[in-house]
């Protein structure tokens, strides 16, 4: 097994039996997989964190709950559960929602409270046409294709032999807080050099719930040429984001979402 690093990437290179090339790339494969996993669910975390902090209360200390603990136990309250167990200093607690109060494997009994983090709870800020959350970090609503907004996309892909099997609303309560809160501090700040468009990513069908999941990623976008240097490169036009592309699957994803663009950096055209 050869490694090579460079600008680029990492790429690793197999000599040997057909047989043993193969279960070898099979076992790099999955952990490649296990550790994007493994990531995106630490962004999660601290994502979730960022809007939310569940805490219980022992001898009148507001005491935090881990990471990864609050992460559980924000999702069982999305998903309306009655109560959640987790591990706490060695011991099992066990949270219930409706009383707002904890019980460990010691029967001690704690308060808990959901302290929210910005002034006002990410839940209330979401468009009034978004389905309730569950105890999932995102959901995919399915669109009608034949909505007027959808036209124009229609035409743009039907002249470069595309049509468009189906349309998912990605509903992801904690970056559409994020996002909030961008366009919040742009206005407080009275920015002029910062403007938002609607652009389009081709994403790789193995990513695609990373993305809405956490987001976009630099490591999650269609390679491309990087005529700017590094950076998440987004496209105004999907004819031209079509010839791009170096490689053509016969389902192709793509991801229309609103961007902020820095125009202080143009033309270097730096977007996050």
């Amino acid at each position: 097994m050869k490694e090579t690093v460079n600008e680029m990437g990492s790429f690793i290179e197999l000599s040997g039996p057909h047989l043993l090339i193969l279960e070898v790339a099979l076992h790099v494969e999955k952990i490649l997989c296990d550790l994007q996993e493994e990531i995106a669910h630490m962004i999660e975390i601290e994502l979730v964190q960022f809007q939310v902090q569940w805490v219980y209360i022992s001898d009148n200390h507001k005491i935090k709950y881990e990471s990864n603990e609050n992460f559980i136990l924000e999702m069982a309250y999305l998903d309306k559960k009655k109560f959640e167990s987790i591990e706490v200093n060695g011991t099992e607690q066990t949270v219930y929602f409706q009383g707002l109060m904890a019980l460990n494997d010691q029967r001690e009994e704690f308060k808990v409270e959901r302290v929210i983090q910005e002034q006002d709870d990410y839940l209330e800020k979401l468009p009034s046409n978004w389905d309730p959350p569950s105890g999932s970090v995102f959901q995919k609503v399915p669109m009608h294709i034949t909505r007027p907004e959808f036209q124009k996309l229609i035409s743009d892909l039907a002249n470069i032999g595309l049509s468009i099997l189906k349309i998912d609303r990605i509903e992801n309560p904690v970056l559409w807080n994020c996002h909030l809160l961008k366009k919040e501090q742009d206005s407080a700040a009275s920015r002029i050099e910062s403007q938002v468009n609607t652009l389009y990513q081709r994403i790789p069908a193995q990513f695609c719930n990373f993305v809405c999941r956490i987001g976009f990623h630099e490591i999650y976008a269609q390679e491309n040429k990087r005529k700017y240097g590094d950076g998440i490169y987004f496209s105004s036009d999907v004819k031209q984001l079509m010839k791009e592309a170096t490689d053509v699957e016969k389902i192709i994803h793509f991801f229309e979402a609103e961007v902020f663009i820095d125009l202080e950096f143009l033309p270097q055209v730096h977007h996050r």
